[in-house]
């Protein structure tokens, strides 16, 4: 939920790889939450979309897991492999 909030404030992109990007930092920082009761002054509400027709992170992809149109196939992900997958009872010996 937070990424699409960042994207809808002007902070980035959603690239291919599902991760929202910065031009300034790539993908390296942390998206949190202020609540806040402030008046505060907007930014441009969306960011433009610089990926592309690049297709590094598709490419640098060891499992093929990013699919296109931006989709990302969490069956196929490292991350889910090596967090998801072992944290299900039905799986540990």
């Amino acid at each position: 939920m937070e990424r699409s909030w960042a994207k809808r404030s002007g902070i980035g992109w959603v690239g291919k790889n599902g991760n929202l990007i910065t031009k300034q930092n790539g993908s390296f920082f942390f998206i949190a939450t202020l609540i806040t009761d402030l008046e505060l002054n907007y930014d441009d509400p969306f960011a433009k979309d610089f990926c592309g027709s690049c297709t590094r992170c598709i490419d640098a992809c060891p499992t093929n897991a990013i699919l296109p149109d931006k989709v990302v196939d969490g069956s196929r992900c490292i991350s889910y492999f090596t967090i998801e997958l072992k944290r299900c009872c039905c799986r540990r010996k």
